[in-house]
């Protein structure tokens, strides 16, 4: 899964703000996860 979608990034965005609430390192790996 690494589409270069709005309707994709948006919820991608949603989950790292709350795993970096919760983690941190988790949410930056799930953010660049779809960059890769």
């Amino acid at each position: 899964m690494g589409e270069m979608t709005k309707g994709g990034f948006y919820p991608v965005i949603t989950r790292t703000v709350n795993n970096k609430a919760s983690e941190g390192p988790q949410g930056i790996a799930i953010a660049e996860d779809p960059l890769v």
